[in-house]
């Protein structure tokens, strides 16, 4: 009885939390009685300390009163304040407040707009279901204003972002009102809806909310209509949205436009759970051939980066359960009176954006007739007690129209249960390893469970008699109210810690949605096939010079021999610790250059002394300006007899980089700047750019770094011509023994950064400097050169990317590694190879580079690789397509780059020596 009770109330609360309900989840979200705390809420800038992030809580009057933006937010800023939510939370509702500070407070936000973002990597810009961004935020210091977001947005991190028509002073305090997003579902993948002709009128069954990707009619890396909390009504094409279009409530696909009739679908989750069933809500309409589905052929993939446990389930319909009948059942998302946490006089009057009665939205349509028949209902699909990150299910359409307004699932966080045993091979009656579910007669869950053992046989079984209803509700309320207790006393007694690590949190993996990782921008990639040829994967290597390579995992058109006497190249195996992921949204500093990503943990350690560095700004002297960035610029200046630019006191002129703050910089800038010093006088390497000297004492602050007379590699690759004949005295030619010496020196110095986790992001010929006697330099200020400007994606004048250098992870994840910096340097060593003639991809546009990229991440071989280069030896090139690996473990690392080019540099100077 105990085991049975404890099942029941699982499954009624698990059932629950697994079906969102916007009218209930309406909690405050910690906000204003501090239940978030001050180190998660951040701002772009404040006004000063009084003013601070931490100080924009609701209804208190903590410092000043508010956070406070640091200048007049002028339109197009982008200021903003940040709230981390610690998890996923559905945000239902927002409340702000301005500046009252005891009457001497006279700011606030007339208007405002939100971004948010799962993963702190990419962000996403807040729209109403009409595409509209800005809400009305204040017209006074006092008053709350509340908004209802509709949608809703699943995220973990919301930034509030004032919008002005003119310069003026924002202050604000702010509370987000939700619920914690139990379902887990971070992304879901399927093919777009399809578009329903009826009476002569094309209904468009797409996902009108979703915030992922788009390409080639498959929809991924996102959410939208089909985990908002709205239930399709069941007189189709009726909405409950007003104004909106026919059929707009729900998702739809057509038999006839599916492979084999069978939808594809794919949910991403936050956490490993363990999966009861899958809750589809399905409309019924005979009269168009629209039946929900009654089984699924379902896989789970077990953790992050495993392939799928390949042990398809048989996810069968739940007989006999519960259904909701649209509006005859009362419980209709989007419909009654708003319930929950926040009171009704409270939202009224001051909340905007609620949603209007239900309105006829296809007028012309008269489907009274049609009204006993039509149906819109949850089906349940039993996922067999599977433990995983992911779930796939194949769907099998049994009409014309498969109608879908929501999907959720009902799952736990728990990762002890063993996954069941079932063969692929499904009878009617089976047996399974864990509980069984059986239907019942309870509100909002439809499904109960049994004791091990049981079995499910194709009769099915009884539903509860409707007249022991009463008591067994009031049984359970006297059980629920028992185990409340119960929980209290054990969660006193236990240690907090051990719980929390059970806590869902936010898992990357590589296999996620496309999506380009930057402020409010969606690149969604094109839906019609590419006009530009593709090439072959893996381009044929010509005869001639032929070098034996041992690599592991070689593509098998190459022709290299088995023998020869070079080094395995080590992969990236050890992620912990040749991995340095940096989550950035802008690569570009303040001066225009790129700056390094750098571990947390070293960011403010005790490495330097400005006074030690300290220079007269007199005895710089201009040559000229190389390039400029937001708020400073780079200049090449002669620098007269100082110590440490020469090693004595020599009184002859030394070529320098400097890099000037201009004066009006804003305080992050000054921030940003004093911390790229930082970064850059960390670094000692013969093939690293030095950090020579600062001027911090006033302004404008200065820093000047080591700069090389032949310039970038880029432009003396450019002015030399190749020449097979190594014994050629032509100061124009150059062969392959030099070319090699010099990705030599650039993987050393790429060696030396890995070994600190420094992330470059920006590694490109253009960014190495040529001495004396080809000596090489890796620099950071290509990035601010207009020379440059064509190597760079900018994302609406506001970011640049060099998308052309960028591993496929750092383009559409944000992710910036050691292993995509492996990346960059295969680039690097085709720019070398092929003496800089052209860009990388000079014949694809931006757009298509990026296309480019996501068949890197679909890795279905239909990816274009850069050319094979003429001068290039075929190990070389080899070595090349092992930095392009899809999967950033099975790139080399740069310490066995390194040992790998100087043992075929020795091998091609015994081969060309008499």
């Amino acid at each position: 009885m105990a085991l049975l009770t404890f099942s029941l109330l699982s499954w009624l609360v698990a059932a629950a939390l697994s079906q969102v309900d916007t009218d209930l989840c309406r909690y405050p979200l910690g906000m204003e009685d501090g239940s978030i705390a001050d180190e998660d809420i951040t701002a772009s800038s404040e006004w000063n300390d009084s003013t601070g992030a931490k100080y924009a809580r609701l209804r208190t009057e903590a410092g000043d009163g508010a956070w406070c933006a640091t200048w007049p937010v002028a339109p197009g800023d982008g200021e903003f304040l940040q709230v981390d939510l610690g998890r996923l939370h559905l945000v239902t509702l927002v409340a702000t407040q301005g500046r009252h500070a005891g009457g001497l407070g006279n700011e606030f936000a007339r208007t405002y707009r939100l971004e948010y973002s799962r993963d702190s990597t990419r962000w996403l810009p807040w729209r109403n279901r009409r595409g509209e961004q800005v809400l009305r935020g204040n017209d006074n210091t006092q008053n709350v204003e509340i908004r209802e977001l509709n949608p809703p947005m699943v995220a973990r991190y919301v930034r509030m972002v004032p919008v002005t028509d003119r310069a003026m002073s924002v202050c604000l305090r702010l509370e987000l009102y939700g619920c914690a997003w139990a379902d887990g579902v971070v992304s879901y993948s399927a093919p777009e809806g399809h578009v329903m002709q009826w009476d002569g009128s094309p209904i468009h069954l797409n996902d009108s909310t979703y915030d992922g990707f788009i390409s080639a009619g498959q929809m991924y890396g996102g959410l939208g209509q089909l985990t908002d909390g709205v239930w399709g009504r069941p007189d189709f094409p009726y909405t409950r949205e007003a104004n909106a279009p026919p059929g707009y409530d729900y998702v739809g696909w057509r038999n006839g436009s599916l492979e084999a009739g069978v939808l594809r679908m794919e949910f991403e989750f936050d956490s490993i759970r363990n999966f009861s069933a899958i809750k589809l809500h399905c409309a019924t309409i005979p009269s168009i051939g629209a039946h929900p589905v009654h089984s699924a052929i379902c896989d789970v993939r077990p953790t992050p980066g495993a392939p799928w446990e390949g042990r398809p389930l048989l996810a069968e319909k739940v007989e006999g359960e519960t259904q909701w009948k649209g509006e005859e059942q009362g419980h209709v998302k989007g419909q009654g009176e708003q319930k929950g946490p926040l009171k009704g006089g409270e939202l009224r009057g001051n909340m905007g954006g609620s949603k209007e009665k239900a309105t006829d939205s296809s007028k012309k349509l008269n489907w009274k007739e049609m009204q006993e028949t039509n149906d819109a209902h949850f089906t349940s699909l039993f996922l067999g007690y599977r433990s995983g990150i992911a779930v796939r299910c194949l769907f099998q359409l049994t009409g014309t129209w498969l109608l879908l307004s929501e999907i959720s699932f009902i799952s736990d966080f728990t990762q002890e249960y063993e996954t069941d045993r079932l063969q692929p091979s499904f009878m009617a009656e089976a047996t399974v390893t864990g509980p069984t579910l059986l239907s019942g007669s309870f509100p909002g869950s439809g499904v109960t469970q049994l004791p091990i053992g049981t079995s499910i046989t194709e009769s099915g079984l009884s539903p509860e008699r409707p007249g022991n209803t009463a008591l067994l509700i009031g049984c359970l309320l006297v059980i629920i109210l028992l185990l409340v207790v119960i929980i209290i006393l054990i969660l006193w007694r236990q240690n907090w810690k051990k719980l929390l690590e059970k806590a869902p949190h936010r898992i990357l993996e590589e296999n996620m949605a496309v999506r380009l990782s930057l402020p409010s921008e969606a690149i969604t990639l094109p839906r019609h096939r590419s006009l530009y040829k593709r090439v072959p994967p893996a381009p044929p290597l010509p005869p001639g010079y032929q070098q034996p390579l041992n690599l592991p995992h070689r593509r098998t058109d190459g022709s290299a021999s088995d023998g020869g006497e070079y080094a395995e190249l080590e992969m990236g195996v050890d992620g912990a610790r040749h991995y340095a992921v940096a989550d950035i949204l802008d690569l570009q500093g303040v001066t225009g250059g790129n700056t390094y990503a750098v571990p947390a943990a070293s960011s403010d350690g005790p490495f330097w002394d400005p006074q030690s560095l300290e220079v007269p700004r007199e005895q710089l002297q201009l040559k000229e300006k190389l390039g400029e960035g937001q708020f400073g610029e780079v200049l090449l200046c002669a620098a007269k007899g100082l110590p440490g630019f020469t090693g004595d006191e020599s009184v002859e002129d030394v070529l320098v980089a400097v890099k000037i703050l201009r004066e009006d910089a804003s305080v992050s800038a000054r921030s940003d700047f004093v911390k790229e010093i930082k970064t850059i006088s960390r670094l000692c390497d013969p093939n690293i750019v030095r950090l020579l000297a600062v001027c911090l004492r006033d302004d404008p602050l200065v820093m000047v770094t080591e700069y090389m007379p032949h310039g970038d590699l880029h432009q003396f690759l450019e002015r030399h011509k190749f020449q097979q004949d190594s014994t050629s005295h032509d100061a124009q030619n150059i062969s392959l023994l030099p070319l090699m010496r010099i990705i030599i020196q650039i993987a050393s110095g790429m060696k030396y950064l890995a070994s600190l986790n420094y992330v470059h992001r920006d590694l490109a010929t253009r960014n190495c400097l040529v001495g004396h006697d080809l000596t090489i330099k890796i620099a950071d200020f290509g990035m601010s050169r207009n020379l440059y400007s064509s190597d760079y994606y900018r994302i609406q004048g506001r970011a640049v990317l060099p998308i052309r250098w960028m591993a496929w992870e750092s383009i559409l994840l944000g992710k910036f590694s050691t292993a995509s910096d492996v990346w960059a340097f295969g680039v690097t060593l085709w720019e070398v190879m092929t003496v800089c003639r052209e860009q990388p991809y000079a014949k694809l546009s931006d757009e298509q580079v990026i296309e480019n990229t996501a068949e890197f991440f679909r890795n279905n071989n239909q990816q274009q690789y850069l050319s094979y280069p003429e001068a290039c030896p075929q190990p070389v090139y080899q070595l090349m397509l092992q930095c392009w690996k899809k999967e950033s473990q099975e790139r080399p690392v740069f310490q066995a780059i390194h040992k790998f080019l100087i043992e075929a540099t020795n091998n091609i100077e015994a081969e060309e020596s008499p």
